[in-house]
């Protein structure tokens, strides 16, 4: 019984932090030895016609180690929300230190957290939607990446 008790307090806390109208989010893990820029983290996600014609927001969400030792992160993200049989492309700069070197995002748990927006799409088609992130830097592997996520939200909910 206090078992199950706990359990309910757990399950009630994790949800209260979720955001409102959240339809996915999802991390995938990047190797301990780095992140390769030959790996993509692959998310795919379905709409369903309920969706359809609506607005969804889209943000890019990474968990830094303090080690990552760069102030920014290049990435290629590429998704095919217009055009279901193709993939568009995006580089992204994302900042992960200002100019003073004072990292962005909250810490916790050792890891710094970041959210920024990627995209935001009018129109929304019922189906499934495929996001590929990779990153662009210098150094291959990437060392100090701990997982790299995306969250996606309809838009307006919870503003």
């Amino acid at each position: 019984m206090l078992l199950l008790a706990a359990i309910a307090v757990m399950l009630a806390a994790v949800t209260s932090c979720a955001r409102p109208g959240t339809i996915y989010h999802h991390y995938v893990s990047v190797d301990d030895d780095g992140w390769d820029t030959c790996s993509y983290a692959v998310f795919t996600f379905d709409i369903d016609s309920a969706m359809s014609g609506g607005a969804i927001d889209i943000d890019i969400e990474l968990r830094l180690r303090p080690t990552y030792s760069f102030a920014n992160l290049w990435l290629e993200a590429s998704d095919n929300a217009s055009v279901p049989a193709d993939y568009a492309a995006d580089t992204l700069q994302l900042r992960t230190a200002d100019d003073a070197g004072v990292r962005a995002g909250t810490f916790a748990a050792g890891l710094y957290s970041l959210s920024l927006p990627y995209k935001h799409i009018e129109g929304v088609r019922p189906g499934t939607i495929g996001i590929r992130l990779r990153h662009l830097m210098g150094q291959s592997p990437l060392p100090g990446v701990k997982d790299v996520g995306i969250r996606v939200v309809k838009a307006g909910a919870g503003d």
